[in-house]
């Protein structure tokens, strides 16, 4: 995707035609929303001004969207009469006794084709209602399944990562049956490879935490050579952050002639994978098993089929009706904006020049050695406040949120990364510490905002310290300031 606004209107208007075609009647919806963006590209686009209309324009085009989606949803029951069947936006047709246990085949379908197995290895895939409804699920039919073919009732687990969400789903599986670690260095993790340490390992291509560390595969393979355990391994990855810039076929090579029992590739759909829209929670499950082997794909999903349903954990029918927009899981368009949103957060990582005042340091995957996988990528980046204290977070805040406001920027203070445009957040990661994480997540757009806020964080990382920050912008912000109410 290009950088420029006007690129963006025109992709847009490209996602509405196959939106048409699946559902004609929302053309006439579309109509005035149409001519308002060719309007929009008869003139200047690359203003702050035409960058707030296109934030308008997708927030229409997404509602729009949703709205005739659902229309296919909601006049069925939760636990409809058996065998009625209800069409679906794609051209299908879907039937479930509990809204719970529908198997969203359409859509399955398309993980499948998205993520093709490889010579020499089986595959299945299910999708969830969320990143961490696969996890979760996932891991509880792993420690029921693996333990007996371990021969051993303890299953230790090695989590090279940073995501919080994972590290209190660990907690709360950790007992008698089940326990983990965390290794400090690739090093360590290595280490733990070679010596058959783990029976599981659950890996972030990048992790989500202060340092975004980058996961050395090639180091994992080697280890993984040399591992010796006749107990199964098998390994999860979480690509979450990093979508597909580590191919899963990449992956499955790394282990050579002594492969996991298991490699699970999982991720979030609601963030790269949905044009920035974000139509709907999604969880991606890929299940690759070799070839011959007694443990297989498909025998595995059929098992997380029947926990899906007892769970509750799999989509719903306005989930499922949401995301039969025919972009979703496109392999083109989510590599090429998940590429856009990488480059965005790489030129804010590049354009900050001082490090040592406000800041202590600036990480993102792109900084530090020359040599870099394909996967160093990050769909943002981590300020770290050199004063580390929730105070001085609440500050930054406040102080970046006028600043967007004064010089007139596309930036919403918010969670989450992945979108058409920018935000920025501060966040107290619990149970992994006390010390808090800013982060600014730089959506595909380029453009005058883009430009705007990595000169903002330029001119902060130029002051010394908090209280410089704090003389230069708390008067401003005082005259802001509402009056209190008695």
């Amino acid at each position: 995707m290009s950088a420029t606004c006007r690129d963006e209107a025109q992709e847009l208007l490209a996602l509405s035609e196959p939106l048409v075609d699946a559902v004609p009647r929302i053309g006439q919806a579309l109509a005035r929303w149409r001519a308002d963006l060719l309007a929009l590209l008869e003139g200047d686009t690359e203003t702050l001004a035409s960058e707030r209309k296109l934030e308008a324009l997708t927030a229409e085009l997404r509602e729009t969207w949703l709205r005739a989606a659902h229309s296919y949803s909601n006049p069925q029951w939760k636990s409809p009469p058996h065998a009625l069947k209800r069409a679906l936006p794609g051209g299908g047709s879907i039937s479930y006794n509990y809204e719970r246990a529908l198997r969203p085949t359409s859509i399955e379908k398309r993980l499948a084709a998205f993520r093709p197995a490889p010579p020499g290895w089986d595959e299945a895939h299910l999708v969830f209602a969320s990143g961490m409804a696969a996890i979760s699920t996932l891991l509880q039919a792993h420690l029921r399944v693996a333990r007996p073919l371990s021969g051993d009732p303890t299953i230790l687990a090695a989590l090279w990562g940073g995501y919080f969400e994972t590290y209190i789903l660990l907690d709360t599986l950790r007992g008698p049956g089940f326990g983990w670690f965390r290794p400090g260095t690739q090093a360590e993790l290595a280490e733990a490879t070679s010596q058959s340490t783990y029976d599981l390992l659950i890996a972030e291509p990048v992790t989500y935490d202060w340092d975004m560390a980058v996961l050395d595969l090639d180091s994992l393979g080697q280890a993984w050579s040399q591992r010796r355990s006749t107990r199964p391994g098998a390994v999860i990855l979480d690509t979450t952050l990093s979508g597909d810039e580590l191919p899963h076929t990449r992956l499955l090579d790394t282990f050579g002639e002594s492969p996991p029992s298991l490699v699970a590739v999982v991720s979030s759909g609601s963030k790269l994978d949905q044009q920035g829209l974000e139509l709907t929670n999604v969880g991606l499950l890929s299940l690759f098993t070799p070839a011959g082997a007694t443990r297989t794909a498909a025998g595995l999903a059929t098992y997380l089929e029947k926990l899906r349903s007892s769970l509750g954990t799999g989509l719903s029918l306005d989930e499922l009706v949401a995301l039969e927009a025919p972009f979703f899981l496109d392999r083109a368009g989510s590599t090429r904006f998940a590429r856009a949103v990488f480059d965005s957060n790489e030129i804010l990582a590049r354009g900050i020049r001082r490090v040592g005042g406000l800041f202590s340091s600036i990480e993102h995957p792109t900084k530090g050695a020359d040599a870099k996988p394909a996967w160093a990528v990050g769909p943002f980046v981590v300020f770290d406040l050199r004063e580390e204290a929730p105070a001085h977070h609440r500050l930054l805040l406040a102080v970046v949120q006028e600043e967007a406001r004064r010089r007139g920027l596309s930036l919403t203070l918010g969670s989450s990364f992945g979108f058409r445009g920018h935000r920025f957040e501060a966040i107290q990661p619990e149970p992994m510490g006390s010390k808090g994480l800013f982060k600014v997540a730089l959506g595909a757009r380029g453009g005058p905002s883009r430009d705007g806020i990595v000169e903002l964080f330029d001119k902060l990382a130029s002051y010394p310290d908090m209280q410089s920050l704090r003389r230069t912008f708390a008067p401003a912000m005082a005259v802001r300031a509402p009056t209190a109410r008695r």
